[in-house]
């Protein structure tokens, strides 16, 4: 056989082991407000559409009246609703016999056997696993920036895209207030966000008693969680109305910690989590996830060598809430399902997984379905502000 030496046609590589060369994405968002892919949903619909009937409390007194005279005749508390739709997303992953009948197991050494292919169609699963929890990931963090949408990209597909970009089929609009986003000109009073954070002097202290002051008429909760990347986040360090209130300007913050450990990773998730002495009834998290905002073909190559990835959370932009609470809740739909011929119908809720045998090739269809996503029930519990402007 010309063209080859001796060496290159008997010695047999040393496989060491299957590597990574990028982490899996992080899911510290779902996972901290309980609307991660797995979490116990709050809501489980017969079907994909429901609705909430709403009653909401009041501020109001009563009526008082003078002696001898009768009550107050008084309206009925009106109820509204508000409607939601859950999306359905389905995949099947395609595992030919042929492409995995009797190969070595990934990571293994040559002349093992892996018969089935189990070790290789494991990590396949694992793989498209990822992709829900990627796309709740990305779900829970647009809930808060006042939704996402849906993109053709031809026949029956769609792809989840952040909202307002082009040439979307439907949105998913969370009704956050036009005026809790921006500056927070809350009812017409002035920018509650006054001073560019990137400002030294911009006055943080000032700007979240203001925000909690109009928050209290707004909703109630006092408001506990600012999240931002760190490009964002990185301006605090250098503001010296923290430093002033913290009383020291050699470390502003009494807290900094690493993110929790990503259940599916060895690894700490992006970011860390910081208190500064100046406002210790918040926290800050350092949240640096990013997606991919179009469809890019899994190749061997690093995703991220396509260079379209974006932030979940603009530069420039925070998401402000309360503690985790009834605000938001994980809701899912059902849809009846039957994966193959030899199994019985059942009803599929949540997050759900089958396969399928098919010949001609004999393949199995491993499927992924998905009925779920966040909701925002308590609209006005959350801020998108513009942080950085100047």
């Amino acid at each position: 056989m010309p063209g080859y030496s001796y060496d290159e046609l008997t010695k047999v590589p040393f496989v060491m082991d299957v590597i990574s060369e990028f982490r899996a994405p992080g899911s510290s968002m779902q996972r901290f407000y309980n609307l991660g892919l797995n979490d116990t949903p709050g809501q489980v619909l017969p079907h994909r559409t429901g609705l909430y009937d709403i009653f909401n409390p009041t501020r109001s007194m009563p009526i008082v009246r003078a002696p001898m005279t009768g009550p107050a005749r008084v309206a009925r508390k009106p109820v509204a609703q508000k409607p939601i739709t859950v999306p359905r997303f389905f995949e099947a992953l395609v595992i030919e016999d042929e492409y995995v009948f009797r190969n070595r197991p990934l990571g293994g050494q040559y002349g093992q056997v892996d018969a089935q292919g189990q070790t290789y169609i494991a990590r396949q699963i694992k793989h498209e696993i990822q992709k829900f929890i990627n796309v709740h990931e990305f779900m829970a963090t647009s809930m808060f920036r006042g939704g996402w949408g849906l993109l053709p990209k031809g026949g029956d597909d769609m792809y989840p895209v952040p909202k307002g970009t082009a040439g979307t089929a439907f949105d998913f609009d969370t009704l956050v207030p036009a005026d809790h986003k921006s500056q927070l000109n809350i009812d017409g009073g002035g920018n509650i966000i006054d001073t560019s954070w990137d400002s030294a002097s911009a006055d943080l202290p000032q700007m979240f008693m203001k925000l909690n002051k109009a928050h209290a008429a707004r909703h109630g909760a006092p408001l506990r969680h600012v999240w931002g990347n760190g490009e964002t986040i990185r301006h605090l360090f250098n503001n010296t109305k923290l430093q002033a209130v913290g009383g020291s300007v050699f470390r502003i913050f009494d807290s900094l910690s690493g993110r929790e450990r990503n259940p599916d990773e060895e690894y700490p998730d992006t970011g860390v989590d910081i208190v500064f002495r100046g406002m210790p009834e918040v926290t800050f998290h350092v949240y640096n996830q990013v997606f991919m905002p179009d469809l890019v073909g899994e190749q061997s190559n690093p995703q991220f060598l396509a260079g379209n990835q974006t932030p979940l959370i603009p530069n420039g932009e925070v998401i402000i809430t309360p503690e985790p609470g009834e605000w938001c809740e994980l809701v899912a739909g059902s849809e009846p399902m039957q994966y193959s011929i030899t199994e019985s119908p059942k009803v599929a809720s949540g997050f759900d997984m089958g396969r399928a045998r098919e010949i001609h090739p004999p393949r199995w269809d491993l499927m992924f379905l998905a009925n779920q996503c966040p909701v925002l029930t308590q609209q006005y519990a959350v801020y998108n502000p513009t942080v950085i402007f100047s």
